[in-house]
């Protein structure tokens, strides 16, 4: 627990309580209309205030709940760290990013599908390590982790593409990435990102896995 407290006065501690206010802060602007983007009315605003902050909290709760006894805060770090880095990634994606140069010169859509991706194998490998008690995984683990992940982020990329599809013509909101992008080449280019995305944060994680399991175990030594 005394770990945690240190944590909490941190940099990355601070920093995740003030992007929760400031998510919840936007979510009440778009509601009240005090701030107006098209397309980004009461549904981004119900976003903002209650999902992301849930989100944002998720780390700490997840720590909290299953692995403060067996980890140290530096686990913790990398959790929020990589909450916060998604939230940030989507939430400019939300607000036009991608369409302000040079971002969309770049492909800044894409690039923030395959970063998210990226995040979120690494921490679903670890998490499942970790909370499975694995010192080590072994080769038919790491298969079927890896296995697991494609699938998980292949299916969850599919439902984010049919949340966008049918999210803009429910709730009339603008969630499509590149306007000037056929919709068909933006369903292809984000799944393909997901899965790049996913298998190369499975890759790293496999290979930073007992490093770090090590360096995070409480009294490891």
């Amino acid at each position: 627990m005394e770990d945690y407290k240190i944590y909490r006065k941190s940099f990355i501690g601070i920093l995740g309580n003030l992007v929760i206010l400031f998510s919840a802060a936007v979510g009440l602007a778009l509601l009240s209309g005090a701030v107006v983007f098209e397309g980004k009315g009461s549904f981004v605003g119900i976003v903002h205030l209650f999902l992301a902050p849930v989100f944002l909290f998720s780390p700490r709760f997840i720590y909290w709940r299953y692995f403060e006894k067996e980890y140290n805060a530096g686990f913790l770090r990398l959790l929020e760290s990589f909450s916060l880095i998604i939230y940030f990634s989507t939430s400019a994606g939300t607000f036009y990013f991608y369409d302000v140069p040079p971002f969309r010169f770049l492909g800044y859509d894409t690039f923030a599908h395959f970063t998210v991706f990226f995040q979120l194998a690494v921490i679903f490998l670890f998490v499942c390590g970790f909370y499975r008690g694995y010192a080590d995984l072994a080769y038919r683990q790491k298969i079927a982790i890896f296995g697991a992940g494609i699938i998980l982020f292949l299916t969850g990329g599919i439902f984010w593409e049919l949340f966008q599809k049918y999210g803009d013509e429910i709730f009339k909101t603008a969630m499509f990435g590149d306007i000037n992008q056929r919709i068909n080449l933006d369903v292809i280019t984000d799944l393909s990102a997901n899965i790049l995305g996913g298998a190369a944060g499975l890759l790293f994680a496999l290979k930073k896995y007992g490093e770090w399991r090590e360096k995070w175990k409480i009294n490891s030594f």
